[in-house]
């Protein structure tokens, strides 16, 4: 999203009141999920009845830069390898009285007054039923505050997808917003059999998970979206729940509003997160991602960061964002909070994915049984994953060096495969594993190449 300057023009329109021209800031928020500066990288081995082949390189993962035409991928992060063998409102005609808040914006309204909520009714149904002139109750949004309010109207109500990048708002010589007057960027017609697909698979999504208990439904909501979605700006519906679970290609904004589509369906409480990261550079580029209430307790979930840019084909899902506390996403992401959109803290790891699957290694002395658990639970769930999270960068370095020979192929993960092949009769001469890396979240990620 660019960070424009939200007073662009100024005019004088009588009665002691003046109409603003604005560029929508919150309309076109273009995620630049960095790459994960020297934090993913990738080396890959291949071994022969347990013996190493040749030597191991190792590549640095590298990425794009914020909202630049020449960069590919538009700052989704990216994983590189080499591998070495070896319940939302019905849209129709609405009364502002008729709107019922989604169970986001009821958060983050809850103690609001009535009087804001109403402002907030009276937007929503305005742009529901592609209203060009929005009037809302005076004397409770100023003009500084529509920048924020307005992000918080679009942010939480992810089935709205025609507004035009710019509006104009009425002030009165109070400084209080009177009016908006809005464009759209397509027909009512075009849009309604958009939201109608889009509402048709939201439903069949979560009818596939029905049954499940909502950790697993929120697991697999995050593998859906990263399955079908592939990250590009170059759509007109890529910052849409619509571009993400139809057209199957959105920037970070789709990925956040489509999951706040899911959760709200399934009923868990799912909040959209404005914010920063950081790409390569180091430079702050900004964001959107979200926050789940899971079990009792705040969580962080970026389906976006878990779905990079790889070598490693169209089904490669990771879960280093998936659940994880403010202290492992503040490493890479930060929130901003504003007037209407605080967020809360998330402080537990109870329902992560790698503490509630027992793939974290705490200690040097329990890492290697931990690798090798999960090595072979993956032959025997025939899955081409073995993942393993290291708590502190003292396990984590431990593991480089002794399980995967500190990049020169000669490490103990030879020992560890072997180990899942036998339990499992499999013949270990024809694989090969592929490494990634991540060093912000200390994560291992061994993909077997059979």
């Amino acid at each position: 999203m660019s960070k424009s300057s939200f007073v662009n023009k100024c005019l004088i329109n009588g009665f002691g009141a003046k109409k603003l021209s604005f560029a929508m800031p919150f309309k076109r928020i273009v995620c630049v999920a960095a790459a994960l500066a020297a934090a993913v990288s990738a080396v890959s081995c291949s071994f022969s009845g347990g013996v190493p082949i040749g030597t191991a390189d190792s590549a640095s993962d590298t990425t794009t830069s914020q909202q630049s035409q020449q960069s590919e991928y538009n700052g989704q992060p990216s994983v590189q390898t080499e591998i070495i063998t070896g319940t939302s409102p019905q849209i129709g005609e609405l009364d502002a009285s008729d709107v019922e808040l989604s169970p986001s914006a009821e958060y983050f309204l809850r103690d609001a007054d009535e009087s804001v909520r109403q402002c907030y009714r009276e937007i929503y149904s305005g742009i529901a039923q592609y209203s060009e002139n929005i009037d809302i109750t005076d004397g409770v949004i100023s003009s500084q505050q529509l920048d924020a309010f307005m992000s918080l109207v679009i942010c939480t109500s992810p089935e709205l997808n025609q507004l035009d990048s710019s509006y104009s708002i009425v002030v009165g010589g109070d400084n209080y917003v009177r009016s908006l007057n809005v464009s759209y960027v397509k027909s009512r017609e075009e849009g309604d059999s958009q939201l109608a697909q889009l509402r048709a698979e939201v439903e069949s999504i979560y009818l596939q998970a029905e049954g499940l208990d909502n950790y697993e439904k929120l697991k697999y909501f995050h593998d859906m979206i990263i399955l079908k979605c592939a990250y590009s700006d170059e759509t007109e519906n890529a910052h849409s729940a619509y571009g993400c679970l139809i057209e199957g290609r959105a920037v970070c904004e789709g990925y956040s509003k489509a999951m706040l589509m899911l959760c709200s369906r399934a009923g868990i409480l799912c909040i959209p997160v404005l914010g920063e990261s950081y790409d390569t550079y180091g430079e702050v580029v900004p964001h959107m991602w979200n926050m789940v209430y899971l079990n009792g307790n705040w969580y962080n979930i970026d389906t976006t960061w878990d779905d990079p840019i790889s070598n490693l084909g169209n089904d490669y899902v990771r879960y280093d964002y998936f659940n994880i506390t403010d202290e492992v996403c503040s490493r890479d992401h930060t929130a901003e909070q504003s007037e209407f959109m605080t967020y809360p803290q998330a402080t537990s790891d109870e329902e992560n994915y790698y503490v509630k699957s027992g793939l974290v290694a705490y200690d040097i002395n329990s890492a290697y049984e931990v690798f090798e658990s999960a090595a072979i639970n993956a032959v025997e769930n025939n899955d081409r994953y073995v993942r393993v999270k290291c708590s502190t960068d003292e396990v984590y370095d431990w593991v480089y060096n002794e399980i995967f020979g500190g990049g020169t192929g000669n490490g103990r993960i030879f020992d560890i495969l072997n180990s899942a092949s036998e339990r499992n009769a499999m013949d270990i001469s024809a694989v090969s594993y592929s490494l990634i890396r991540n060093d912000i979240a200390n994560t291992y990620t061994v993909i077997l190449n059979r």
